[in-house]
């Protein structure tokens, strides 16, 4: 009961403090009560009561940072009321700390509090790095044009020219390449299927020129690609960050259900989505696993989940490489367009003509 009343006091001490001298000692106070709650395992959902407090005061901090008047410090304000502006070094403040608590200040009330929330019901802690992280990674996404955003997103588009899209930028790129196996004698080899590509071809996709400053790529391969997949990532102009698995399966009356694939070595189950970098971007806080269980589909389609999860890690506009069906909201690029727009008829083999 008493642990309570302390980080009651400290929550009404927030709500009243209007002063960076207030704010100060809130933020002092509810440090040292973290870390002694961490020391003695008070529990994460304590913690995390007392880190918000400290977060809070920050942000508060920050915003308060921001309205002072930018003079340096010797500068009289003119007016009736004749005063020197305080220098960071008077408020007790180290710029760095300025900086970081003025940037998290930045973050819109809305995003800030559903942050929040999202610490409610895991063990995770707060940390005011987090949400550093998370302002920095907003301001980034804002650099991509947002009406070039806005038109995008409302619209459907499916072409098989890659010409239709040049001049265009995309937050994200998926891309599932054709890859052109050496092994084509198999009952799953490729060219049975669909048209395929050589590497070389692959890698002269004008996805450098497709990519906005700050961008996402989605990049789909398998085992036997993974090193060119790789090299890949880094011709395009990205950088390689981190792996998403398809496990192909599902459950069955309570009961997973893997479906075995081929392979001369470990009989494959999954393939991998590789993702590449453009710029500073990260993702928005989410819950996401880095594994996803889904049925095999026809050969090589990729489950449409993949894409739902894309749309909310990733910045719009978007655009997937060889897909097969238009999808609201994307650019989609491909000869097996299942669906198509703009009078565009795929034939029997996959090649696109114009009806």
């Amino acid at each position: 009961m008493h642990d309570l009343a302390v980080i009651d006091s400290a929550e009404q001490a927030l709500i009243k403090a209007n002063s960076i001298e207030e704010l100060s000692k809130v933020r002092i106070e509810a440090e040292t009560l973290r870390i002694w709650a961490k020391k003695v395992h008070k529990g994460m959902v304590a913690q995390n009561r007392i880190a918000e407090i400290k977060v809070k005061a920050e942000r508060k901090t920050g915003q308060i940072l921001k309205q002072m008047e930018k003079q340096k410090p010797g500068e009289y304000q003119r007016g009736h009321h004749v005063h020197v502006a305080p220098s960071l070094k008077d408020l007790g403040i180290h710029h760095k700390q300025s900086q970081r608590w003025q940037q998290i200040a930045d973050l819109p009330e809305e995003v800030f509090q559903e942050a929040l929330s999202q610490f409610k019901n895991n063990q995770k802690e707060i940390t005011s790095s987090f949400f550093l992280k998370l302002s920095k990674q907003i301001k980034a996404q804002k650099n991509i044009s947002t009406t070039s955003i806005q038109n995008v997103k409302s619209e459907t588009r499916s072409t098989n020219n890659i010409e239709d899209l040049t001049g265009q930028k995309f937050g994200a790129i998926y891309i599932d390449p054709p890859w052109q196996y050496g092994n084509q004698i198999t009952r799953g080899s490729t060219d049975n299927h669909y048209p395929t590509m050589s590497l070389d071809k692959i890698r002269d996709l004008p996805i450098p020129e497709l990519s906005a400053e700050q961008c996402h790529l989605h990049l789909w391969t398998t085992n036997g690609f993974l090193e060119e997949s790789l090299s890949l990532i880094r011709h395009w102009g990205f950088t390689f960050k981190s792996t998403l698995i398809w496990a192909k399966g599902e459950v069955k009356s309570n009961e997973l259900k893997i479906q075995l694939g081929m392979g001369n070595y470990w009989r494959g189950c999954h393939e991998i989505l590789l993702l590449g970098v453009k710029g500073k971007l990260t993702f928005p806080p989410n819950n996401i696993r880095s594994v996803q269980l889904a049925k095999r589909g026809s050969h090589s389609a990729k489950p449409s989940q993949i894409r739902d999860l894309i749309e909310q890690v990733s910045p719009a506009p978007y655009l997937e490489m060889f897909g097969r069906e238009t999808v609201k909201g994307w650019t989609v690029f491909g000869n097996q367009v299942m669906q198509t727009l703009d009078g565009y008829v795929p034939d029997q083999l996959g090649e696109g003509k114009l009806g």
